[in-house]
């Protein structure tokens, strides 16, 4: 089942809804709420929020990458990635990666600018 959670995700890229729930997840599986938390925490280690939000940040993390940030603000990109709000993006973010978006983007500037890699 976990396995097969991962495959929908990834596929249908749910993250980018914000109104995306575990109960949608469970009918596209057809499956039940129940087992669909049980196979996130037993076998993923995550809730099915934390798993959202980390594909959410991966995605930021790519857009960063491919300098949306240059051509978009970076609200378009958390609501892109699924983030309905800022708050929850700049506590999300700086959860995983240690950084604030924009410390993030700072350091990687620089880091790219000596040469060396984030």
């Amino acid at each position: 089942l976990y396995r097969r959670i991962i495959i929908c995700i990834e596929e249908n890229k749910v993250w980018q809804d914000p109104d995306f729930s575990i109960t949608q997840l469970a009918e596209m599986l057809s499956s039940n709420r129940t087992y669909i938390s049980s196979a996130l925490k037993e076998k993923g280690k995550t809730n099915f929020t934390n798993l959202l939000n980390t594909y959410r940040i991966k995605q930021v993390l790519h857009d960063f990458e491919n300098l949306e940030h240059k051509n978009y603000k970076i609200s378009f990109i958390y609501r892109k990635a699924g983030f309905s709000y800022q708050s929850s993006f700049n506590r999300v973010f700086k959860q995983i990666t240690g950084y604030t978006a924009t410390d993030y983007l700072k350091h990687k500037e620089k880091m790219e600018q000596s040469g060396e890699v984030l």
